[in-house]
């Protein structure tokens, strides 16, 4: 029986709407109304899982989205740097909606050179992929290895860190598709840990056949 992980993007922000970029502590960004809805939608998705853990990024956005999980399957959630997004550098508190577009093409700049091999792209001052790897996959890894089969855990996230991680974690997710199939909030991740490797059973609405 493998270790079954939902990952969850959290609900809309405050940051999504006003479109800033928010990934440090100093930036609050909570959970807009929509976003709370799409949390307590969450718990209907959640439901065929018996969730025995809830994990967090440390952001307010997923923090809020996880208590609500948490609350509804009557378990505790934990807080773990290692599920933060990933940190833009300067672009940090800044706007990407008008004229301030080109830092949103900037970003896209950085993942696309991520997508050829350049995994120490970064915007200045912020995190690169290898940066990004070296706190995420030891932390999935200690997943792995501390938690029983039995267990079902949910860990609320960002569509960046997933889009920039996942492929990474899954053997059976690539890089384009992950960019080509962006999470939306709300949107959730199954995934399964068994014999030494972790694979995708769905990503959004679509599922992963297995042998």
């Amino acid at each position: 029986m493998p270790l079954t992980v939902v990952f969850v993007r959290h609900g809309e922000s405050t940051a999504n709407v006003d479109r800033v970029f928010a990934n440090r502590l100093d930036n609050p960004a909570p959970l807009t109304p929509v976003g709370f809805a799409q949390a307590e939608s969450l718990v209907h998705v959640l439901g065929p899982f018996a969730i025995t853990h809830v994990y967090t990024s440390p952001l307010a956005r997923a923090r809020q989205t996880a208590a609500v999980i948490a609350g509804a399957f009557g378990v505790t959630c934990t807080i773990v740097d290692a599920m933060r997004e990933y940190d833009v550098g300067e672009f940090e508190d800044e706007s990407y909606a008008g004229d301030d577009a080109w830092r949103w093409r900037r970003y896209e700049e950085v993942d696309r050179a991520w997508g050829e091999g350049n995994h120490l792209a970064c915007l200045a001052g912020g995190e690169s992929l290898a940066d990004i790897e070296t706190r995420f996959m030891p932390f999935m890894e200690s997943l792995a290895a501390g938690h029983l089969s039995t267990d079902t855990l949910a860990l609320a996230g960002h569509g960046g860190l997933y889009r920039a991680m996942l492929p990474k974690l899954f053997e059976d997710v690539s890089a384009d598709y992950a960019r080509s199939h962006q999470l939306g909030h709300g949107d959730v991740v199954i995934g399964e840990y068994d014999q030494s490797r972790w694979r995708c059973v769905q990503w959004a609405n679509e599922r992963f056949p297995h042998d």
